[in-house]
């Protein structure tokens, strides 16, 4: 008894592919027809997995799957680079950042307001403009170059506090 199978429009409809590509793979010879030309799905499947070349048949299909393999590599690669970085004190999360920039603010309003009081009495009994100026001058300077100072000294116990740290971490 021979066995019926089904059309070359069907097969492909079942393939999820174009008639054309399986006229191509009979004629190819990566398929067979049965002695009637049809096609027996089973057989035809397993002759389709086992002699078509899916980068041939479906360079497309694999090259986005590539390409978002690969993004995704990029990505998971990026954040791993960006933890990384974030552990060695490299990058800083932006908060933090947006914290010590207005303590920073904070702290020079403070110290201005405290200017007054401070260059009151130099300047009460001053009448020459050139000379208010340059004494307001040479106190800005100073008042930048010690706060400056102050800056430096809290980064770098920051510093040593994250470094003993990580040390006892280790």
């Amino acid at each position: 008894m021979s066995k019926t199978g089904i059309s070359i429009r069907a097969y492909a409809q079942h393939r999820g592919v174009h008639h054309r590509a399986v006229q191509n793979a009979i004629k190819e010879g990566r398929i067979t027809q049965l002695e009637d030309g049809t096609i027996d799905p089973a057989t035809a499947d397993q002759e389709w997995t086992a002699n078509t070349n899916m980068m041939k048949s479906h360079p497309k299909q694999l090259s986005s799957l590539q390409s978002t393999q690969e993004l995704k590599l990029k990505h998971e690669t990026g954040l791993l680079r960006l933890k990384l970085q974030r552990e060695t004190g490299l990058v800083v999360p932006k908060d933090e950042v947006r914290k010590f920039i207005s303590l920073i603010f904070t702290d020079l309003k403070e110290k201005f307001i405290a200017r007054g009081t401070r260059l009151a009495p130099r300047l009460a009994h001053q009448n020459d403009i050139a000379k208010i100026a340059r004494l307001l001058e040479e106190d800005t300077k100073q008042m930048i170059s010690e706060y400056r100072n102050e800056l430096d000294q809290r980064i770098s116990t920051i510093d040593t506090q994250a470094s003993d740290l990580e040390d006892r971490d280790s």
